[in-house]
């Protein structure tokens, strides 16, 4: 998929002590359209020798919406991880895939009750949407173990206590939509 280089997939397998992914379709690089391609017939030819019982796909890059599709037209049920998210914003590339993949999906993992709203909105019965929480915010905390040591400084004055902490701030620069003009 969009995240073919080293710096933006690989190091964070590294680093994060991640095992390699069993299969890498190796769809890097070219225009969307071909990414998108390249990923479903990758994909395609994976279902049709593993068979999978359920297709799981996060977030909304174009091998999200690409898994998607290549699962549907074969019958394979697919979840998707941090379902019902919108920008209302039909110019970002992933504005579209999420919205192409979550009106194919089965089953809907939100990480809010915004997405949730989003989702029933839509027409998707609850029972089939899951709130599962932040998984971004959840895998921040979980590596967290992996920053340096926090600074944290303490002064009493009177029953006043105050901390000095540092903050470690992330910033997500990847979308396309913060590089446009």
């Amino acid at each position: 998929g969009q995240h073919f280089d080293h710096k933006m997939s690989g190091s964070f397998f590294d680093e994060l002590g991640i095992p390699d992914p069993d299969v890498n379709l190796g769809c890097g690089g070219g225009t969307q359209a071909e990414q998108t391609a390249a990923v479903l017939v990758g994909f395609e030819s994976e279902l049709m020798s593993h068979k999978p019982d359920l297709v799981m796909v996060v977030g909304d890059v174009n091998s999200t919406m690409a898994c998607a599709i290549s699962s549907k037209k074969l019958g394979v049920p697919v979840a998707h991880v941090e379902a019902g998210i919108r920008s209302g914003d039909m110019g970002m590339p992933e504005e579209i895939n999420r919205i192409v993949t979550d009106s194919i999906c089965d089953h809907f993992f939100t990480t809010s009750e915004v997405a949730n709203r989003n989702l029933r909105k839509w027409g998707v019965e609850e029972s089939r949407i899951h709130f599962v929480g932040n998984t971004m915010i959840d895998t921040l905390y979980q590596t967290m173990r992996f920053m340096p040591s926090q600074k944290i400084g303490r002064a009493v004055y009177g029953s006043v206590v105050i901390l000095e902490v540092l903050i470690i701030i992330l910033i997500l620069l990847h979308l396309l939509i913060n590089f446009s003009t």
